[in-house]
């Protein structure tokens, strides 16, 4: 049988002032930092971007301009699309798909590279056959000769049989501004090379300076290796908020904060003192109530974050693309920001000081 610590905080009764919260929190940006890689070293990976001298630049700067009339037509179809997307029947209806199509095909014929990509992008996602998928994927390479997303995407097609010429293709993609590219090889860089962090830590800024929301992830990923699991759970939050998936999952510590209040804590040390004064025949009730508030704390789910994974996962374009114009944003409503006492408590039971993990 477990036994829980139960420190009632100060924090949640209103006796911790504003600075002393401020001080306790920033205690935890001063953490030991952990170095260790978790997957063995990519050889591809350190061949291709040791000694990489990076500049960050923007990928506006190095992507093809479209002529009016066809960012007029791909623009028509994306305004629709997005429009539509707030309907849950809008890729299923007949219709819709029929407009779509007509819409996208304008914007492919008046010679849209964006029209172009999404359409072979597209096609892909419901195509089976091998030498149809083979037009498609060829299509998206020829646009990466000139377009840095599609030569982010057709590199990261590549993997994992074709490592080396992967991280050619995202390289290029790099060294044209690509903020997903930028985010994806340093992703790859901090669970594999220590040496290497610096550069992505440039990258991360660099994609992050650009409005790539996904680069949040790595960033908050470096705070937290370099003993700064504060700076780490903010950049993650704000990540959420702002479009970065992966961050969601970061986030969802937060319910070992609200599994570990002191309400919470206290009845289960309520429970566990019973449970070891009761005679046989009523040990098993108090055996069952503490099993399932332990449950519960398991299955804890983040109302806030259940409705931003849902709202991110249903932005069904974005899924398919990744353009940046067929990202969604979030309203008011749907934004998650943890307060500072619930921050610190987390934190705290991380630590080991509340609680229980």
């Amino acid at each position: 049988m477990r036994v829980w610590t139960v420190l009632m905080l100060v924090v949640f009764s209103g006796e911790l002032s504003a600075m002393d919260l401020s001080s306790s929190l920033e205690d935890f940006n001063h953490m030991p930092p952990w170095n260790q890689t978790i997957h063995s070293d990519d050889p591809d990976l350190t061949s291709r971007f040791t000694g990489k001298k990076f500049i960050c630049t923007k990928v506006e700067d190095h992507t093809p301009q479209e002529n009016e009339m066809a960012a007029r037509a791909f623009d028509e179809f994306m305004t629709y699309s997005l429009i539509g997307e707030k309907d849950e029947n809008f890729w299923s209806e007949i219709a819709h798909r029929q407009l779509r199509v007509k819409l996208l095909e304008a914007a492919v014929k008046a010679g849209s590279w964006r029209g172009d990509y999404v359409d072979a992008l597209w096609s892909s996602k419901f195509e089976r056959k091998p030498e149809v998928l083979a037009e498609l994927s060829e299509r998206v390479r020829h646009l990466a000769a000139t377009v840095p997303m599609a030569m982010y995407r057709y590199g990261k097609s590549l993997w994992p049989y074709q490592n080396s010429d992967m991280y050619y293709l995202m390289d290029a993609a790099i060294d044209r501004g690509s903020p997903h590219a930028m985010t994806y090889v340093s992703g790859n860089i901090l669970v594999r090379s220590n040496e290497l962090r610096p550069l992505a830590k440039a990258m991360l800024e660099c994609a992050a300076s650009q409005g790539h929301t996904e680069a949040y992830d790595g960033l908050g990923t470096l705070a937290d290796m370099e003993g700064r699991r504060l700076d780490a759970y903010r950049l993650w939050a704000k990540g959420v908020n702002e479009g970065c998936e992966k961050c969601i999952a970061k986030m969802e510590m937060i319910k070992l904060a609200r599994a570990n209040t002191p309400a919470k804590l206290e009845a289960k040390r309520q429970l566990l003192e019973k449970l070891q004064l009761a005679d046989p025949s009523s040990a098993e009730k108090y055996r069952e109530e503490l099993q399932y508030l332990n449950f519960q704390d398991i299955q804890m789910q983040i109302p806030e974050l259940e409705q931003l994974k849902k709202f991110y996962s249903d932005n069904f374009l974005y899924q398919v693309t990744e353009l940046p114009e067929s990202r969604l944003r979030p309203s008011g409503d749907l934004i998650f920001y943890p307060s500072d006492a619930e921050l610190l408590l987390l934190l705290q039971v991380e630590a080991g000081l509340v609680g229980e993990r």
